[in-house]
């Protein structure tokens, strides 16, 4: 009867385990009543017991919380629940499960701590919890399971110092915790771990020296320490206590002292990493490490730029699965060494930048068909670019910029079909952009800036819809920019500052609508800014200064998030947009641009003279209604001197009472004569209806010549009021009225 119930114990407990879970692929489907539960998929029996002793539902994209009833399966030696999505806290039920050896939960999302009772659990020798969201501190009380070979704790959120009592796991064999935020030193205690193997804790907040001890375990074979914050020296003794050693990582810490030389004597050595610290002098000959595969010391400050200083190269011209090289950023001196053509053809990345390498590039080059990046950035290498540069079909990355080479760019590299970055800026190249280059599929980045090539851009080039960046400024290319520019619709940036382009901004670059960066300045383009540039919403840099562009400045520029917009040294016009990036000054530049005006204050551009434009368009108006009537009035004028040519006898006025005499005659010619032609040195006064001038006539007589403008509204009526003001009243200091002369003449 006991047996029964094992058995109905086993079974309710399967069951509220698939009960509490998703299962989207029906992967549990056979669990049910028409079929004993030891059949069921993933479920495995003891003979002996009926009693289930594995659950294997790993990889089956299961979703939901995991039931405590799991803790009812007594006799469960193996739960491998990897790589679903199981979530909610482990269950501490999962401690009563004495008989249990692996358990495997990682790769889902469990959260919460990691349960202290898993301790209860002596048999167990694999704790995988890997890949979910556990946080808290390491239970100390794991220390006492000492039969465990492997903990694995890889990408969590755990936090605290790694429990010394971890020194206790005596059949510890690998110690997997990269990824989380664990503190402090590491043990001393580890040292006690004769049967360790892996120490794996990169990725974490872990600082202090390591323990001296951890240099006597030798059975140790990987070694994992890199991107913390760990300090002190290396054993001089490091390659003899560590002959097992395969894989070495200290990088990113702040690791001092050199490289022992007794590194050698780790014969299994496949990788040593040891970039991103604080190490000097040389770099040991390496010549017993017949396995290695990967040499990375970036960020350093090894080298003394002696001539010998990558002599350790010879020593790897003999390790047939040499793959990756990587010493950038130190201070290696000398020239690249004849060993170099000899390293394996296996060779993948070489990485030389940002030291101080004299010397040429050997031709050999090509014989490294397996290299995929090649960079030996601002360096003091000199001579041509290797043709054979072509052969290395599997280039992906090739970088030799800012250094000392001349001659052409080879046409080769457009044999080089699957590169995606080609950075040969900064040196003394000369001749042309290979059309060539216009084979390269993949290319994503190309910057040739800061050299002497010539002639015109090759369309072949922007054909490429691949590219993101592409910098040809400081050149001496000349042309146009071709229409082909239109197809770089993945484009991000691009310049071409700095060059003697000529001919209008293509419209076409308003197809280039992932454009984030624009330089053309210092060129000789020409026209206005091309209206497709409404469609640029994404550029944050356009620098557009020292060229001669016409036109107003788009007020739609308002509507982008410039960073800088440089408009300077051009023939703009007009009135400056005053908002958006136009409002911070700090943001954009306009001088050199005399006939451009207005603007926010901070820009300092002359004011928008409104008011002058438009009196300037009715200035235009008034002269051509003045040239009507003066003509209209000079036809007058020639009318009333033929009247009075005409009249044989003159006629006799009859005189007034008041008067007493006659008037005279008198011909608009005699007064034009007699005031000079109306002269302003005759000028006597001016009023609204007219001006009066000083005459002398023929006989002598000085007279006051009255000249009405009888076209101005209200001159005829205030004309006859003063001849009836004149008429009836007498004084000393009026002037008699002589005569009278009506027309349009004046």
């Amino acid at each position: 009867m006991a047996l029964c119930h094992g058995n109905d114990t086993d079974q309710q407990a399967l069951l509220a385990f698939k009960g509490s879970i998703n299962d989207p692929f029906g992967y549990m489907k056979t669990w049910n009543a028409s079929t004993h539960f030891c059949h069921w998929s993933g479920v495995t029996c003891g003979r002996k017991h009926v009693r289930v002793i594995q659950l294997n539902v790993a990889n089956q994209k299961l979703d939901g919380p995991l039931s405590s009833f799991i803790g009812n399966m007594s006799f469960l030696r193996s739960l491998y629940l990897s790589n679903n999505s199981f979530r909610g806290e482990i269950p501490s039920e999962i401690g009563r499960l004495r008989r249990l050896h692996r358990l495997y939960l990682g790769n889902n999302s469990f959260h919460g701590e990691i349960p202290s009772n898993l301790s209860r659990c002596l048999n167990l020798v694999s704790l995988v919890l890997e890949g979910n969201k556990l946080v808290g501190s390491l239970p100390p009380e794991l220390g006492a399971l000492s039969k465990l070979e492997y903990l694995l704790l890889t990408r969590n959120n755990l936090t605290g110092e790694i429990p010394s009592s971890f020194g206790n796991l005596t059949s510890l064999i690998g110690f997997y915790a990269p990824l989380n935020n664990l503190q402090g030193k590491i043990p001393d205690s580890f040292g006690q771990l004769k049967n360790l193997e892996i120490i794996g804790v990169a990725a974490n907040h872990l600082s202090g020296t390591i323990p001296s001890e951890i240099f006597n375990i030798s059975s140790l074979t990987t070694f994992d320490v890199g991107m913390n914050q760990i300090q002190g020296t290396l054993p001089s003794s490091l390659g003899i206590t560590f002959p097992n050693l395969e894989l070495f990582i200290i990088g990113g810490n702040n690791v001092s002292g050199s490289i022992p030389s007794t590194l050698s004597n780790s014969s299994k050595l496949v990788y040593f990493l040891a970039g991103r610290n604080q190490l000097t002098g040389s770099v040991p000959s390496l010549e017993n490490l017949n396995g290695l595969q990967q040499l990375t010391i970036p960020g350093n400050y090894l080298g003394t730029g002696e001539p010998d200083d990558l002599s350790f190269i010879a020593s790897l011209t003999n390790v047939s699965r040499f793959r990756i090289l990587e010493i950038q950023f130190n201070s290696f001196g000398g020239v690249l060494p004849a060993s170099f053509r000899n390293l394996s053809t296996e060779l993948q990345v070489v990485q030389l930048s940002y030291n101080r390498i004299r010397g040429n590039i050997p031709a050999e080059i090509g014989n490294f068909v397996n290299v995929e990046e090649f960079q030996v950035r601002e360096n003091l290498l000199t001579g041509t670019i290797p043709i054979n540069f072509g052969k290395v079909k599997k280039l992906q990355i090739l970088d030799l910029s800012q250094n000392r080479f001349s001659g052409n760019i080879p046409s080769s590299l457009g044999n080089l079909s699957v590169v995606s970055i080609l950075l040969l800026h900064d040196n003394n190249l000369t001749g042309e952009i290979p059309a060539s280059l216009g084979n390269c599929n993949y290319m994503i980045e190309i910057y040739v800036a800061k050299n002497n090539l010539l002639g015109q851009i090759p369309k072949d080039l922007f054909a490429l819809s691949s590219l993101v960046a592409v910098d040809i400024s400081e050149n001496h290319l000349d042309g146009f920019i071709p229409l082909e520019v239109g197809n770089l619709i993945n484009l991000e940036y691009l310049n071409v500052s700095v060059n003697k382009l000529t001919g209008k901004i293509p419209s076409t670059i308003g197809s280039c609508v992932t454009l984030e960066a624009l330089d053309m300045k210092g060129n000789f383009f020409q026209g206005i800014i091309p209206p497709s540039f409404s469609s640029l919403r994404g550029l944050h840099v356009l620098d557009l200064s020292r060229n001669n562009l016409t036109g107003q400045v788009p007020k739609y520029l308002e509507d982008f998030k410039f960073q800088l917009l440089n408009l300077s040294f051009n023939d703009f016009e007009g009135a400056l947009p005053n908002e958006g990036v136009f409002k911070n000054a700090s943001a954009i530049s306009v001088i050199g641009n005399p006939k451009l005006c207005g603007g926010v204050p901070d820009i300092h551009l002359p004011e928008c003279d409104i008011k002058r434009s438009k009196k300037f368009g009715s200035r235009f108006i008034l002269k051509i209604v003045i040239s009507v009537v003066f003509g209209i009035l000079g036809l007058g004028m020639l009318i009333t001197f033929l009247f009075c040519f005409l009249l044989k006898k003159p006629k006799r006025l009859p005189v007034s009472s008041s008067l007493g005499e006659s008037l005279i005659n008198v011909s608009y010619r005699s007064l034009l004569q007699a005031t000079n032609g109306f002269s302003e040195d005759n000028l006597i006064g001016a009023g609204s209806y007219g001006s009066v001038y000083k005459g002398t006539l023929d006989g002598g007589m000085v007279v006051a010549v009255k000249v009405l403008n009888l076209t101005r509204h209200g001159a005829s009526k205030s004309f006859m009021a003063e001849c009836e003001v004149l008429r009836n009243i007498r004084h000393r200091n009026l002037v008699k009225v002589l005569t009278a002369c009506s027309g349009v003449d004046y």
